[in-house]
């Protein structure tokens, strides 16, 4: 009986660890994004104001619309500025990278002692401990992107399945078969195998 619960603990931190590791990058890749917009419209802002006024009309800007220009490009960098500081997406990363590594690590020790598990009820015990001691610790999944992020995990865990399988064939195809048996509801007939 403790030898299912650390096995379904050990499927909890694999799909906890794919949810986690996709929001760091996904938050990671809108910091960046906010960084270089902050620093794309800056560059336009600094050129347009340093431009003397005739360079402008080759692009069509005439000297009265350059004031609107530099406001307009001025007033993006301060909203960008401030939204940066107000969603803090780059904290929120690390928190989500900080909650991977230490799953990434959970899950390591879990499949080290999985073969010595099935006996000794004392491995259980432990891993339950360290198991209940990490996931404490972890930052909130959002409610509203449960759904998603575990639909995300099982189609991971399937491609990799199917890849294993289906050694050669390429990897758009397999994303195409994979969404097609989803859509037709097929059961998974593949031997579930090494998830990671």
């Amino acid at each position: 009986m403790m030898y299912e619960e650390v096995k379904r603990q050990l499927r909890v931190l694999d799909q906890m660890l794919s949810m986690h590791s996709a929001l760091r990058d996904r938050y990671a890749r809108r910091e960046k994004l906010l960084t270089l917009g902050i620093m794309g419209c800056s560059v336009i802002l600094c050129t347009v104001t340093f431009l003397p006024d005739d360079a402008l009309t080759f692009v069509g800007i005439s000297t009265s619309a350059k004031r609107f220009v530099i406001g307009g490009f001025a007033s993006i960098v301060f909203f960008l500025s401030i939204a940066q500081l107000c969603v803090n997406w780059g904290k929120v990363a690390t928190r989500h990278c900080n909650a991977s590594e230490a799953l990434a690590k959970l899950k390591h020790q879990y499949r080290a002692a999985m073969p010595t598990t099935g006996t000794q009820s004392s491995v259980c015990a432990e891993l339950t401990q360290e198991y209940c001691k990490v996931m404490g610790k972890l930052p909130s999944i959002p409610d509203r992107q449960f759904a998603s992020l575990k639909a995300y995990h099982l189609r991971k865990v399937r491609l990799s399945q199917m890849i294993d399988s289906r050694v050669g064939c390429p990897l758009w195809l397999l994303k195409l078969l994979l969404m097609w048996q989803g859509v037709r509801g097929s059961k998974n007939q593949d031997q579930e195998g090494d998830n990671s």
